[in-house]
């Protein structure tokens, strides 16, 4: 258990050096979150496919070598220069819209792809002449992401291809064994967050108001704004520091705001805010009261 964790750990050391190095430039791309989200899992994984070849060697000393460093070390710099050389040479604004960042969502996530079937199938089969299959594999990978545009989608039909004609070669078994590990890498990706960004544009006599407040157990004040535009009502609440958009519903008094898992409830000079999730099935949440 030892070995099998020591080896994501490094990983996640190697990956954090590289940032502090090369300073705020991981975070230039939100485009390419899905493709990032390959590299973790696939440096796990890659692991855990060289451990199949290596019998009667302690899972430590099979995790502790310098084949698996310096995969993780290439995979790593890899990532970070998919998103750091287009805005250092083509000037990119990365901007999520911008056709730079379209470019780059589209092959980041067959880029790494093919990162991954390259570091991992010389540890299968050192014997074996790789360009085919990671030819092969990773063209399936970006054909049908364009297709679909579906990151998990891709990788398992790219994963699929690759094991056949990995299987021409070597047992068919440990064929489907490569794809079914990739497949799991393309997991983490497709469940990245997506975040949005648009304008209220409210034209006419549309109200707004802002009102601070002082919660309890919270030391910073909360500024919130109420916005009353004809028969649409909305407050905007900071929460753990953004702001979030409430929308009003039917009350018996007061006014009653919500946005997914929290409640804003104004009465007066007063409010009280609630986050439910902060329940239980016996016991409901308890209301913060701010003044």
């Amino acid at each position: 258990m030892f070995g099998i964790a020591a080896g994501p750990y490094l990983s996640w050391v190697m990956g954090t050096a590289i940032g502090a190095l090369l300073g705020t430039s991981l975070a230039a791309w939100p485009a390419v979150d899905a493709a990032m989200g390959f590299l973790m899992p696939a440096l796990f994984l890659a692991m855990v496919l060289s451990l199949l070849t290596k019998e009667h060697v302690p899972v430590v000393i099979a995790v502790m070598n310098a084949e698996f460093l310096i995969v993780t070390l290439l995979v790593g710099l890899g990532t970070w220069l998919l998103r750091f050389l287009p805005t250092r040479f083509m000037r990119g604004t990365g901007d999520p819209d911008a056709p730079l960042s379209r470019f780059l969502a589209a092959t980041g996530p067959a880029a790494i792809a093919a990162l991954y079937i390259g570091a991992s199938l010389p540890m299968l089969s050192p014997q074996l002449h790789v360009i085919a299959p990671l030819v092969l594999g990773s063209g399936a990978v970006t054909a049908i992401y364009f297709w679909r545009r579906d990151v998990s989608l891709a990788t398992l039909g790219g994963a699929i291809v690759y094991g056949i004609v990995f299987g021409f070669v070597r047992p068919i078994m440990k064929s489907f064994v490569l794809a079914a590990c990739l497949a799991l890498a393309a997991l983490p990706a497709s469940a990245v967050e997506t975040s949005m960004q648009f304008v209220l544009d409210f034209e006419g006599n549309a109200q707004r108001d802002v009102m601070t407040y002082q919660c309890d157990g919270i030391e910073e004040p909360m500024s919130v704004q109420y916005i009353n535009a004809h028969s649409t009502f909305l407050a905007i609440v900071p929460i753990e520091g953004e702001a979030m958009i409430f929308v009003n519903v039917i009350a018996a008094s007061g006014a009653r705001y919500v946005s997914g898992q929290y409640e804003w409830w104004s009465r007066g000079n007063e409010a009280m805010f609630t986050d439910i999730m902060d329940g239980t099935e016996e016991n409901e949440a308890e209301p913060i009261t701010c003044h």
